[in-house]
């Protein structure tokens, strides 16, 4: 035999040893046993979280598998749910032990099946509310938490302080126990382990057993403060004070606003409000929006988003500085530049007869300063001879002061040479040029004649000094912000109080705002319905603005700020965009011929009032404002409509409902079946909410 031949025998005879023999003809291949493997085999999710297993199947086509979670088909709430594909969803809270079991198996053959194991953990609880803002010291109390994450065996502190806490659901507890020492309290939840851990802490104040200040008294300031009370700011005033309220709102940190991403003032507007309802600076923001009310710059002409933006950043800025500063800034700022045509207000032109524009000139006077006739220090109009009011400037000073506010052009745009009359930019101050100014004599207030030959910046700083030194000033400006802040028909003896303070703070300072703010909220006139002392024409009605955040601001409530815009503008209140340099409303607005004055009251009529009655039932009835919610647990009362009333009273009308108003409430809300106390809260605020007592804050 050929070496050829043998070696292709050999070859055969190690083909046949590797493949083995050919199956004879009619004979079936070897029959694979069905099997499942899953993956993963192992996995760890926390609570109310997910995760996704597979199986694979061998030894069998077109088999329909059945996912279980410790044996039950799909699982359920109590262990956790899987779906048809294998998407696990853990349950909400700990089961019994840490761990379950995802099966499947074949539905015609169970005993094929394969499962892995979810170690389950508990996760971070999120405390969104406390039912009360403030428990007292020493007292027992039993107080509900909202929230997300509660798990079994979870642990409420108080500080470093464990109370008893009882598991209801995993987004609802009940804490209660004993705090002996009264301050402000970090309220913490803490999951047990596996996994767990300690949530971030709210707010809860214990008040000592003779709080500094009343309930009603805290929601009276709040209102005149703030932009409205909520729990949590009522709790601390009643704590800390009204004094020492004041000194942590003078250094309170706010937000500056910034240009909105998509250009549009429309997200503007809608920044104000989420400023308001959220800023930490109420107060500021309070008196920011009392003066852009008494200087007003409008969208409708300044359209420059950089100049709107920098003009509520001025109007923050100089809230509780002083108001001869702020009057000062006021005059170089771009946007009013614009709006009152002081930007590239030039001298006389003798070639074409022009002169200077007049606008700021008579409204920095007329509107921004010191009025149209003289004041006495209580407010009260100075009579002539005749017994007719006395001018406080003539024509000759409006010109006077048109020729001191020449010479001012916008700022210099990045990467070009400042020149006289710059085109619009609104970042920066307006910058002076001498070669516009007019150099002659111009006269101003009290008596006082510029002398020619000033420059532009001495011109103006002198003259905006006979107006900041002018006795109409203290009057004219204090009862404004009596009016934005507390009530529209101050006393005299009241205006003059302020007045006084204006006039020097008490150390030879004029126009200090902190203190003048201070002497408005403090004065007896003010706190005098703390006590539930309310005369006929005390309070004011409360514009759009503070209708609609004070209402969710009461509520906790939670909003993106564009809708507000939308139903403000409808309330005769399109935030940013006042109509004219008057404002929406003029602070000298009669209701009738008995001289009672309601500054908002110009924008209230039959419409405007429905459109309030129909924010506050989309709000509370039908929860359909676009983006904004309210939280309304915090007046479950299991049913108990009174005390469910008792608690809205406090915090909408600082306990001064009138009986028959607390009867006819009663009625309409006992209607509704106890058991439903969401819906009897909301029928109830809705009641209240759109009711004179409460539109008008007393």
């Amino acid at each position: 035999m050929s070496k050829s031949v043998r070696f292709f025998a050999a070859f055969a005879f190690m083909l046949a040893i590797v493949v083995g023999p050919r199956p004879t003809l009619g004979q079936s291949p070897t029959a694979v046993t069905p099997a499942i493997t899953i993956s993963p085999t192992s996995a760890t999710v926390v609570v109310s979280a997910a995760t996704t297993f597979t199986a694979k199947v061998t030894g069998v086509t077109g088999a329909k598998l059945v996912w279980t979670v410790n044996g039950i088909a799909l699982g359920n709430v109590n262990v956790g749910t899987v779906d048809p594909y294998g998407h696990f969803a853990a349950p909400a809270v700990m089961p019994t032990g840490d761990f379950v079991t995802v099966g499947v198996h074949l539905s015609t053959n169970p005993a094929v099946q394969a499962s892995a194991r979810v170690n389950l953990r508990n996760t971070i609880a999120r405390v969104g509310t406390i039912t009360q803002a403030s428990v007292n010291a020493g007292a027992l109390f039993s107080v509900i938490l909202e929230g997300t994450g509660f798990a079994k065996g979870a642990v409420v502190k108080f500080g470093t302080q464990a109370v008893t806490t009882t598991f209801v659901t995993g987004n609802k507890l009940v804490a209660s126990g004993t705090v002996t020492t009264p301050g402000t309290y970090g309220v913490t939840v803490t999951n047990p382990a596996p996994g767990g851990g300690v949530s971030a802490a709210v707010t809860e104040e214990v008040l000592s057993a003779t709080p500094a200040v009343s309930l009603n008294a805290a929601v009276r300031f709040l209102e005149q403060s703030s932009f409205g009370p909520t729990p949590q700011s009522i709790a601390h005033l009643q704590q800390v004070g009204f004094q020492a309220y004041l000194n942590e709102q003078f250094t309170a940190t706010y937000r500056p606003f910034v240009l909105p991403p998509d250009g549009n003032v429309q997200t503007l507007k809608a920044q104000y409000y989420v400023n308001a309802l959220t800023s930490p600076a109420q107060l500021r923001m309070r008196m920011a929006l009392a003066l852009q009310e008494i200087c007003v710059v409008s969208a409708n002409k300044v359209t420059d988003l950089n100049g709107l933006v920098g003009w509520q950043n001025l109007m923050l800025n100089n809230a509780l500085g002083n108001y001869g500063n702020f009057l000062r800034n006021v005059t170089i700022s771009p946007a009013m530049g614009k709006y009152l045509d002081s930007a590239n207000n030039n001298k006389t032109d003798p070639t074409s007869g022009v002169d200077p524009n007049e606008n700021l000139a008579r409204e920095v006077m007329q509107l921004f300063s010191i009025g149209l006739y003289k004041l006495n220090a209580d407010g009260t109009m100075q009579l002539d001879g005749s017994g007719q009011p006395i001018n406080t400037y003539d024509q000759d000073t409006i010109e006077g002061f048109a020729r001191v506010f020449t010479g001012y052009t916008y700022p210099t745009q990045p990467g070009h040479t400042a020149e006289p009359n710059n085109p619009e930019y609104y970042v920066g101050n307006m910058i002076p040029f001498d070669v516009e100014h007019d150099e002659t004599a111009k006269p101003v207030l009290n008596g006082t004649v510029l002398p020619a030959g000033q420059s532009t910046v001495l011109d103006m700083s002198e003259g905006l000094t006979s107006i900041i030194n002018n006795p109409n000033v203290g009057p004219f400006i204090g009862k404004q912000l009596i009016q934005h802040l507390v009530k529209s028909n101050p006393s005299p003896a009241y205006v003059s109080r302020i007045t006084a303070v204006f006039n020097n703070n008490g150390a030879g300072v004029r126009g200090d705002l902190k203190a003048v703010v201070t002497a408005i909220l403090l004065d007896p006139e003010a706190r005098a319905g703390d006590k539930l002392t309310i005369t006929a024409s005390d309070g004011h009605l409360q514009e759009p603005v503070l209708y609609m955040v004070g209402l969710l601001r009461r509520l906790n409530g939670v909003s993106d700020g564009k809708a507000l815009v939308d139903w403000g503008a409808a309330m005769g209140e399109d935030i940013l965009e006042p109509p004219t340099v008057f404002n929406f409303f003029p602070p000298n607005y009669f209701l009738d011929d008995t001289g009672v004055i309601g500054p908002e009251f110009a924008i209230q009529n039959s419409a405007t009032f429905q459109m309030r009655a129909n924010f506050v039932n989309s709000l509370i009835i039908w929860n359909s404002v676009q983006n904004t919610t309210v939280d309304l647990i915090q007046f479950n009362t299991n049913g108990n409509a009174t005390s469910q009333l008792a608690q809205l009273n406090f915090r909408f009308l600082h306990g001064s409902m009138p009986s028959e108003m607390t009867s006819t409430i009663l009625s309409a809300v006992n209607t509704i079946p106890s058991g439903q106390a969401d819906f009897r809260a909301r029928q109830a605020i809705y009641l209240i909410a759109t009711s004179g007592e409460y539109q008008v804050l007393h």
